[in-house]
């Protein structure tokens, strides 16, 4: 369970995860790495009822940091998955549930 404080705070894990705690409770999970000597961040996924469990955030988090070593960003696919989906929901080639 996480402690709900006055203001955010960061809790960090292993493997470079780390987790910003807001307000009201809200956990996101994040990982930093390295792409081309650049640092840059990607969020992994939710907290809670229906979000990402400790042990799914580290499987995730592993990948994100092997990804860069294929020279490819695990930001920039996310983003390109997202976009991908929401132009195929707009297009009616996926429906929603």
């Amino acid at each position: 369970m996480v402690e709900t404080k006055k203001k955010k705070y960061k809790v960090a894990d292993r493997d470079g995860m780390y987790a910003p705690v807001m307000e009201k409770g809200v956990v996101s999970v994040w990982t930093d790495y390295r792409l081309n000597g650049r640092r840059e961040t990607v969020c992994l996924g939710h907290d809670g009822p229906g979000g990402l469990s400790p042990a799914r955030a580290r499987e995730k988090c592993i990948d994100a940091r092997r990804i860069p070593a294929e020279g490819v960003s695990p930001a920039i696919g996310k983003q390109r998955n997202r976009r991908c989906l929401r132009e195929a929901k707009s297009s009616g080639r996926l429906r929603e549930k």
